[in-house]
């Protein structure tokens, strides 16, 4: 059976920009970046995504829609000291 969907890269790491500047409480739906330039995953369980260090369960904890994240619940204010 042939592969369906984007290719594989092998390898190829990529950082997203922070978002953390966003949590408020309320918000839940977050644009997804990378220096500026919108990122489109291929689904919830091509990225690791960590809150406070700890990471979260692809579809339990966050959707992915196209360039955009989705939490199941608002990530509190970031404190920054």
């Amino acid at each position: 059976m042939a592969y369906l969907g984007r290719g594989l890269n092998s390898g190829n790491y990529l950082k997203l920009d922070d978002i953390s500047s966003g949590f408020n409480g309320s918000a839940t739906t977050f644009n997804l970046t990378s220096g500026g330039s919108a990122h489109y995953p291929v689904s919830e369980f091509s990225i690791l995504v960590s809150l406070g260090g700890v990471l979260l369960e692809p579809e339990s904890a966050y959707h992915i829609n196209q360039y955009q994240i989705k939490q199941t619940s608002a990530p509190l204010h970031s404190i920054v000291p």
